[in-house]
């Protein structure tokens, strides 16, 4: 759950991107930036990531969520 509509914080980036199994490799490659710069968003703990990472992880959480729906609720994700 996050603490302010809109704005997500560097702990609240690392549990949904943990939550949906992906490496910040992974992540780092949909956001179109490394690694590196995904764990120094993150580490801001209580501090907001940029928008481009929080738009990123959303659209990740939907496009799995409706994977989800679409195998009948299956919730197996495949992490890169």
């Amino acid at each position: 759950m996050l603490t302010i509509p809109g704005v997500m914080t560097g702990d609240e980036a690392r549990a949904v991107r943990r939550g949906l199994k992906l490496s910040a490799r992974k992540v780092g490659e949909e956001v179109g930036t490394t690694e590196s710069t995904i764990y120094r968003w993150e580490q801001r703990h209580e501090k907001p990531v940029p928008r481009m990472y929080e738009r990123a992880l959303r659209d990740l959480v939907r496009e799995i969520s409706e994977r989800g729906r679409d195998n009948g609720g299956s919730r197996a994700v495949k992490a890169g």
